[in-house]
């Protein structure tokens, strides 16, 4: 029987080998050009252009399980058991849950934390909308009602061959119109995909189980995920239309990459586990229902299943491409990898040993009581039987955690002496060790002590980490591990989550400087004094615009040059003139020729002269300003 199984396990591997070989023998053929993809007999694969370097480890037998296994001895639960045990480890990333959570609220508008969804290429959309704006006002010809005209498109036309100052207002009017436009045409779009991301999916139809997850406890869920194993994996919930439903976090820990192997996954030992012998009809009722692996045969020959979720041992589920999104953040290519990442705690093996070894030693030190190394010396010449009863009750006094600190009393003899053979480790030592393990910790997690409670001495220092040093100290630790954090779950969620709701849409996190209100009322009250209108500022609020501020910038020169020169105030002071023109043409002759002269000749130097209606197109100007 022995004989057999090896040779059928043999007969496995090298069918293996042999699928292999001829895979890259083809994809050797086909980059030097001897073998015509369109001729190939296997359309599927005459899409794929296949490469010739070994990418996995050429060990078949990690393979023959149905999964891809990483060859490492620190298996997935030893490294939960460090980020639970091991007290620095789970303060660290406790603290980065608590940092990432921080920006799981949707933010429309403002500098808070958050996340933020807008269109793709942004500054594209605009200009398609001005481009349409300028195409169909070149198209619609311009209505006019008592030589007024009544569209805006015609206002646009009208002023292509003004100015430039002229050509500059009407460029800020196209667009500020093609920004509201697009507002209008998204906002809808955005606010439902926030929505969805906020709730993990449509909060109908879905399983009690899916239901406790939303978008603040599933980057909590990953962000352990992400520095324990170095994995996290989404599932992807369809309806029945083939649209996404909902997605909720996987255990990282038991998702494997699945292998050509898996074929055969009904003839894996543990496929027919839990069979009740006595009761087999127990099992072939269950045989129908989800707790029972049962695969599609045309996926499996097509090689779709990609992920399987591995639990005791056993493959329990097998997941395509589209039904398990992975992402991975350190990756490498050691091939004995398998495609897997490299965690921190498979770097921190070491230290972490040495950092419970420690705190257990200085544990026991209050549990265990007396345990220094060396010598009772009794003076006195002492019978065998004599000795070992002395032996005994040392020991039985000493040792043990319920005898801490018990001395013991001995009676009869000389002199009793004790020689210690090493020196009791002093309390700076432990404290420069401890303080060592906790740096190189935090180091390898790019994390700053200060930011999980640890403030320690520069060195060469004589103060601490404190004042001015400390911000600038956490913003730093911020760059190194936070920052990179969030754009790792940013482009995760972009590319497995948000592009199978909506593609046009991107998802990114704001407010990652952390900027205060205090701080945020001061910006903005600089900017509105020399860069930013009124409007600008109340749109970053969410707040509504007002009307007549959407040129209105508060500063004194500003306000100067706006009153004189721009295109409201000149056309406002010309209006005056008309008005004025035509009231004094219409006003009754006077009875005095001397007084009509007169009136003549001041008419007459106010058209004529210049000068003299300067101070008149001013003063008209600033009311047309106060009253706009």
């Amino acid at each position: 029987m022995l004989d057999k199984k090896t040779n059928l396990f043999q007969k496995v591997v090298e069918m293996g080998e042999t699928f292999i070989d001829a895979q890259i023998h083809k994809s050797r053929k086909i980059l030097e050009g001897e073998l015509d993809l369109q001729k190939s007999k296997d359309t599927e694969e005459s899409d794929f252009i296949f490469y010739k370097a070994v990418t996995e480890d050429p060990n078949y037998k990690i393979h023959s399980q149905g999964y891809k296994e990483k060859a490492t001895r620190i298996t997935p639960n030893f490294l939960k058991q460090m980020a639970l045990k091991d007290s620095m480890v789970a303060s660290i990333i406790q603290t980065r849950q608590n940092q990432v959570s921080n920006f799981s609220s949707f933010i429309p508008s403002g500098y808070e934390k958050g996340f933020k969804i807008s269109v793709k290429n942004e500054a594209e959309v605009l200009e398609k909308i001005k481009q349409e704006l300028l195409e169909e006002s070149q198209k619609k010809p311009p209505k006019e009602e008592n030589g007024i005209e009544l569209n805006e498109e015609a206002e646009l036309k009208e002023t292509q061959d003004k100015s430039d100052d002229s050509q500059e207002v009407i460029n800020w009017e196209l667009e500020r119109r093609a920004k509201t436009i697009y507002q209008e045409r998204y906002r809808t779009r955005i606010e439902k995909a926030a929505q969805f991301i906020m709730n993990c999916g449509e909060s109908e139809n879905r399983p009690f189980e899916t239901k406790k997850w939303n978008f603040n406890s599933y980057l909590r869920a990953v962000v352990r995920d992400r520095l324990t194993y170095d994995l996290i994996a989404t599932e992807l919930v369809p309806d029945q239309a083939n649209r996404l439903h909902h997605f909720f976090p996987v255990d990282a820990s038991t998702v494997k990459y699945a292998s050509t192997s898996l074929k055969k996954y009904n003839s894996f030992p543990g496929s027919q586990t839990n069979i009740d012998l006595l009761y087999p009809d127990k099992y072939l009722d269950k045989i129908n229902e989800r707790d029972i692996l049962k695969l599609d045969e045309t996926l499996l020959e097509e090689e779709a299943y990609k992920y399987v979720q591995v639990i005791n041992g056993r493959i329990e589920r097998a997941f395509t491409e589209d039904e398990l999104k992975i992402g991975i953040y350190n990756l490498s290519t050691d091939i004995y990898n398998n495609g897997y990442g490299i965690c921190e705690l498979e770097l921190l093996v070491g230290l972490i040993s040495s950092h419970l070894n420690t705190e257990y030693y200085n544990k026991a030190y209050f549990t265990q009581g007396f345990s220094a190394k060396g010598i009772l010396h009794l003076k006195a010449p002492l019978p065998r039987r004599k000795i070992e009863s002395i032996r005994q009750q040392w020991h039985h006094m000493i040792k043990g955690s319920k005898n801490s600190f018990q001395t013991p009393i001995f009676a009869g003899m000389d002199e009793v002496k004790w020689i210690p053979l090493t020196q009791n480790h002093s309390d700076i030592e432990f404290q420069g060790w401890m303080n060592y393990l906790i740096k190189i910790i935090c180091s390898i997690y790019q994390i700053d002590p200060q930011e999980i409670g640890f403030g320690f001495k520069e060195e060469g220092a004589k103060g601490g980490l404190s004042g001015d040093n400390t911000a600038q100290k956490l913003n730093q630790s911020k760059d190194k591990g936070l920052y990179p954090l969030l754009k790792f779950l940013e482009s995760y969620v972009n590319c497995n989550v948000l592009q199978y709701l909506d593609s046009d849409l991107e998802f990114y996190f704001v407010g990652l400087d952390g900027e205060s209100r205090e701080f945020a009322l001061e910006r903005q009250e600089k900017e509105v004094s020399f860069k930013k209108t009124l409007n600008e500022i109340r749109e970053e609020d969410g707040l509504p615009p007002l009307p007549g501020a959407d040129d209105l910038i508060l500063n004194p020169v500003y306000l100067q040059w706006y009153s004189q020169f721009s295109e409201k105030a000149e056309e406002k002071a010309r209006e005056q003139q008309k008005n004025q023109e035509a009231v004094m043409a219409q006003s009754p002759e006077s009875s005095s020729e001397e007084g009509t002269q007169q009136g003549e000749d001041e008419e007459s130097d106010i058209i004529d002269d210049p000068i003299d209606i300067e101070p008149i197109e001013k003063s008209v100007k600033i009311e047309y300003y106060k009253l706009s």
